[in-house]
């Protein structure tokens, strides 16, 4: 289960850090 919940982990925080430059780049988007 420590796998699986890293991996989750991992995969949130790339999309979380993903969103973020997104709406950084692009605030209208946000």
């Amino acid at each position: 289960m420590s796998r699986r919940m890293g991996r989750v982990n991992g995969l949130l925080r790339q999309e979380l850090s993903q969103l973020i430059l997104r709406e950084l780049k692009d605030p209208r988007v946000a």
